[in-house]
């Protein structure tokens, strides 16, 4: 049985998430500028235009979310020390977070706006931001991990007109150690720390590919089926480290679609029950909060290609008995 979160420690979740937005904005563009708007096909992006030259610098896609930063950014919202506090006491309260290396790894990358160009933190260290996002407490065997899995789909980074520094020039700046993963193909994905932290680059696969050049973050990635549908959907979340590091994560829903699929793949049997562990705790709370959106990103994934509708009928098999019947359940009465 899920344990909910209290509601003041989801609305401490909330105030910070709204000061590192506010912050995240504060730190890229701190220099003399503004922020202008273009229209580019029925749809309005903003960009961030230097005041010494006129440069531009991509900041994203308009929505509410994107307003209010901009909004917190003109009143000059940002105050370190709170946010950590605010980190601490989640941490304390028993919400999760990755280690000290882990964090600051993630900030080097956050820092030299690898999240603004909107590549997306998935893996494990994605399912702890689900916790304070759905509100609830995850067990804490399905949360240890030592990689920071980070993906872009190939067309948003050729599509966008700004990069980010090379990876491994970012994650140098936190950890010296920080080296390629040597490999049989020269065109690194990976990076390592001394401390144990492992950093992968991945990207949706395309045809028979197995390495994808992101232009936007200057690596290549390596390519996975059916990642695709695990980047289409979106939303901010913050990673406990520090005073909170702002990152974008995939939709909860999709996230437990995929890792049930993903799981009847895996050679690693370890990483299989890690798999079903995931998806089966936050299917058991969107039962509880999002029903319908469970049922609607399952029809979102069986209906993007042919064999997935067998792929996730197999990943439902290792679901426990009654959680399997529950969102079988679920899935029919949406779909009638």
């Amino acid at each position: 049985m899920l344990r909910e979160l209290s509601i003041p420690l989801q609305t401490i979740y909330a105030e910070l998430l709204e000061r590192c937005a506010a912050a995240d904005m504060a730190d890229a563009f701190h220099e003399p500028g503004s922020f202008v708007s273009k229209e580019v096909r029925g749809r309005r992006y903003w960009y961030f235009q230097r005041s010494a030259d006129r440069t531009q610098s991509y900041v994203g896609p308009e929505t509410e979310e994107l307003l209010r930063r901009i909004a917190a950014w003109r009143q000059g919202r940002s105050a370190e020390r709170e946010r950590r506090e605010l980190v601490t006491a989640l941490r304390r309260a028993g919400v999760p977070g990755p280690d000290a290396a882990t964090g600051r790894a993630l900030k080097a990358l956050a820092d030299g706006a690898v999240f603004r160009l909107r590549a997306v933190l998935v893996g494990t260290l994605a399912y702890q931001t689900y916790a304070p996002l759905l509100g609830v407490k995850l067990p804490g065997a399905s949360l240890r991990t030592g990689d920071i899995d980070i993906a872009q789909r190939h067309e948003i980074s050729i599509a966008l007109d700004d990069a980010a520094p090379a990876p491994l020039e970012l994650l140098q700046r936190g950890d010296p150690s920080f080296r390629p993963v040597p490999g049989l193909d020269r065109r690194t994905t990976s990076f390592a720390g001394a401390g144990g932290v492992r950093v992968e680059f991945l990207a949706p696969k395309k045809r028979s590919e197995e390495r994808v050049w992101l232009k936007a973050l200057r690596t290549h990635a390596q390519a996975l089926s059916y990642l695709e549908y695990l980047l289409q959907e979106t939303q901010p979340a913050i990673v406990l480290a520090g005073a909170g590091v702002l990152v974008n994560v995939p939709d909860p829903a999709r996230y437990a679609w995929h890792k049930l699929a993903v799981a009847t793949l895996r050679q690693n049997r370890i990483k299989a029950r890690k798999d079903v562990q995931q998806a089966g705790l936050l299917m058991e709370r969107l039962l509880q909060t999002e029903p319908a959106r469970l049922s609607q990103t399952f029809a979102a994934f069986v209906g993007s290609g042919r064999g997935r509708r067998r792929l996730i009928e197999g990943g439902l098999k290792l679901l426990s008995p009654a959680l399997r019947a529950a969102v079988l359940a679920q899935v029919a009465a949406d779909a009638g």
